[in-house]
């Protein structure tokens, strides 16, 4: 009645179950590959069944082992994907309070609502983002201009021509815009990403402006 060949290579006891996120994409970092979904499999009389947690990420999946006297147990269930209070959050206990949200806090990166290093200079986002219908309405559009920002730099000219920059010069490295990158795909299906089979976007999924005042 066990499973003695899954496929993911284990062997497992009947009335065993674990989860299984078998696509090309990371899950629990903050970055979830578009498409992707977790699933719960169940040993039953010697076959291996799977069942399906909610699309979009609105459910993830959650394995324990219990100790039995017949040796260790594995448990699995499809729980709700509590995504939606984490880039609220402004501070690190509050963010990984696991008893009311599903979020992981990132050290020294930056707050999305305010765009500022937060007092504890780091940013709540969630463990799994959600999917998004991103191919019809405006639900897609409207979560991910969310990471949109913007940092006004100061350049003082020359004497005899030229310019330096004198205030927020972190603005114009590419480690500032990484980071901000890294946000859009925090928000859900946005920005850089690659598809649940480890393909990448046609596109690059941000687009940076540099503009001056009156343009």
């Amino acid at each position: 009645m066990n499973c003695k060949t899954t496929s993911n290579g284990n062997s497992y006891k009947h009335g065993e179950s674990w989860c299984v996120y078998n696509d090309k994409g990371e899950s629990g970092e903050g970055k979830n590959a578009v498409g992707s979904r977790f699933y719960k499999h169940i040993c039953i009389n010697g076959e291996e069944v799977v069942e399906t947690c909610e699309d979009f990420r609105q459910e993830d999946c959650v394995e324990d082992k219990i100790t039995t006297p017949l040796g260790e147990f594995s448990q699995a269930a499809c729980t709700v994907n509590r995504w939606q209070e984490c880039f609220v959050q402004d501070n690190q206990k509050d963010c990984e309070n696991t008893d009311r949200r599903d979020c992981i806090w990132r050290e020294g990166e930056f707050n999305v609502a305010t765009l500022n290093e937060t007092q504890e200079n780091g940013i709540c986002v969630p463990n799994n983002p959600t999917g998004l219908k991103f191919w019809e309405g405006e639900d897609a559009k409207i979560v991910c201009s969310q990471g949109n920002a913007a940092c006004v730099v100061t350049f003082e000219k020359g004497l005899f021509g030229g310019e330096k920059c004198e205030d927020n010069c972190y603005c114009l490295s590419e480690e500032w815009e990484r980071i901000h990158a890294n946000l859009c795909s925090a928000l859900g299906d946005c920005g850089p990403n690659i598809n649940w089979i480890g393909d990448a976007g046609y596109r690059e999924g941000y687009e940076k402006f540099l503009t001056k005042p009156g343009r």
